[in-house]
């Protein structure tokens, strides 16, 4: 995975947050922020085809 250096503006507390995780966790702060934009990019997905997806059709609840 080729990793691109960007700079993003975040807000005070968030980072305060996140650098006393890093601490807490031994992590660098950055691997949060990865994981912060690839949840971001994985919401932003499409897929052209549906998804085959078991329905609950013909069950009822009581």
């Amino acid at each position: 995975m080729a990793l691109k250096k960007t700079s993003v503006m975040v807000d005070e507390e968030d980072l305060a947050l996140i650098k006393e995780a890093a601490a807490r966790e031994g992590r660098p702060e950055s691997e949060y922020f990865r994981e912060a934009f690839h949840l971001a990019a994985l919401r932003t997905r499409r897929w052209d085809e549906a998804w085959d997806v078991p329905g609950l059709r013909g069950t009822s609840r009581a």
